[in-house]
């Protein structure tokens, strides 16, 4: 279990590995040294940075959650991956089945 935003969330072995890469980036984020990353180790930091949010519904640019249907960061502004959207009416989906026009995931 850990703990975000004063909510406690239960994780697998997966999230766990997850949420340490989590950690490791804010920290890089609040590094007070002066460090210049080689275009390789940046290229390399946005892929792998990339694979970590890709499903994790957390903002790249402040790390925040969003919720499903958000097209843009309610912290900071900046465009997210749209999820948990009917592919049929682009209705946010509660369900197996969308509460607008019916189709199923």
């Amino acid at each position: 279990m850990f703990f975000r935003g004063g909510q406690s969330h239960e994780h697998s072995n997966g999230d766990a590995e997850r949420e340490m890469l989590l950690r490791a980036l804010r920290r890089l984020r609040l590094a007070d040294y002066d460090y210049t990353p080689t275009k390789e180790a940046l290229d390399r930091a946005t892929e792998i940075s990339k694979k970590v949010f890709a499903h994790s519904h957390l903002c790249e640019n402040c790390m925040s959650s969003y919720p499903a249907g958000a097209k843009f960061c309610s912290s900071c502004g900046m465009k997210v991956e749209l999820y948990g959207v009917c592919n049929q009416c682009g209705v946010v989906k509660t369900g197996r089945f969308c509460n607008s026009c019916g189709a199923e995931k």
